[in-house]
């Protein structure tokens, strides 16, 4: 969605059938708890400069999963001529 008076103003809107999604904290960082083991794709998307990042991850019972996720400009949706 956007704001015909200014371009800058947008906002997004995300539907899930389940409850695994975080906004991050100030810092980054951010918490999925309880999470069922098994295999997954891991997302992100960050509102400045339509940024993405998604990664696969193994979750294990009874281990920590620990996700690097590292944005820059490279990670733009490439523009189709």
């Amino acid at each position: 969605m956007g704001c015909i008076y200014h371009s800058a103003m947008r906002s997004w809107i995300y539907v899930f059938n389940h409850p695994y999604y975080q906004v991050t904290k100030t810092d980054g960082r951010f918490h999925l708890k309880q999470v069922p083991e098994g295999e997954y794709t891991l997302k992100m998307a960050h509102p400045a400069g339509q940024l993405r990042w998604r990664q696969s991850i193994k979750v294990e019972a009874g281990k920590l999963t620990q996700v690097d996720i590292l944005v820059s400009p490279d990670n733009k949706p490439k523009k189709r001529p």
